[in-house]
């Protein structure tokens, strides 16, 4: 009980508890959209794309999905225990996540050639934003103090996923390096030891 009074102070005193107050505002009224695409109750939506662009990406996050869904069951229930919507954009980080609106924000690009790798791809950033989810309903707010050990977690679930697709590990593990440096360079050294 105390615990969650001190979890809750922290979030309407910091400056990302405003920022998540903003994204569900925002995304409370992209439900007067119409939404283009919605997987088991999961809404996707792209912003500020080409037409083209966009009909990749549902196509990316429905095979993403799709992927999740056929070989880890587990994973897949708490992406829809955790993920409301999932709204892609040319957001600076790959990823994001925010509990308030239950939003995962992923970025369009880099988007790989090949579809396999591309779902493989996309499925891993979902299993690492969806275990955020999971992390904050348990309660762990995200801190300067703990972010490395959050993002470990989270990086940990995301590496065990992609273990069971070999034949494209590679592939995947090269632009998720390539997302850890861009990010944040303490954190790159997980994927490296990988």
């Amino acid at each position: 009980m105390l615990r969650e009074a001190f979890y809750w102070l922290h979030k309407a005193t910091t400056r990302a508890g405003w920022f998540q107050a903003f994204h569900l505002v925002l995304f409370s009224m992209c439900r007067l959209l119409p939404v283009p695409l919605a997987i088991e109750r999961i809404r996707i939506v792209a912003l500020r794309s080409k037409e083209s662009d966009t009909m990749k990406v549902m196509k990316d996050a429905r095979n993403a999905l799709e992927l999740i869904r056929d070989s880890d069951r587990r994973r897949f229930q708490r992406i829809r225990r955790n993920v409301g919507w999932i709204v892609f954009g040319a957001w600076k980080n790959f990823g994001f996540y925010s509990p308030f609106a239950r939003v995962c924000g992923l970025r369009s690009r880099p988007r790989p050639d090949d579809e396999q790798v591309a779902a493989v791809f996309f499925a891993c950033l979902l299993v690492h934003e969806s275990t955020h989810g999971l992390l904050e309903r348990k309660r762990f707010s995200y801190t300067s103090k703990n972010r490395i050990r959050l993002e470990r977690i989270c990086l940990a679930e995301e590496q065990r996923f992609l273990s069971r697709f070999p034949k494209e590990k590679p592939a995947v593990q090269k632009l998720l390096r390539k997302k850890s440096t861009t990010t944040d360079p303490g954190i790159a050294s997980f994927h490296s030891a990988q």
